[in-house]
């Protein structure tokens, strides 16, 4: 498995966490246009959640230019490396 669909896999279980939605799927379009109650609150907690998943940092200005899941995981795939 490449290891960007380890981290969607991983993210997919934070994603269920943070939005206490044990049926919720992401993929890599998913963003807060598409899903359901994603506020900036639920944006902070996710963030936090994936910072402390992976011992990683996000700057605002990196965060500012995400506009779905797949970007983030380009980030993450990219701090991990």
């Amino acid at each position: 498995m490449s290891d960007k669909k380890n981290i969607l896999k991983e993210l997919n279980i934070i994603f269920k966490d943070v939005f206490n939605n044990k049926n919720l799927n992401i993929n890599d379009n998913s963003s807060a246009k598409n899903i359901k109650n994603w506020d900036s609150f639920i944006q902070m907690n996710l963030i936090i959640s994936i910072e402390a998943k992976y011992n990683i940092s996000f700057s605002s200005a990196e965060l500012e230019k995400l506009q779905n899941v797949g970007q983030m995981i380009d980030l993450i795939n990219n701090k991990i490396k």
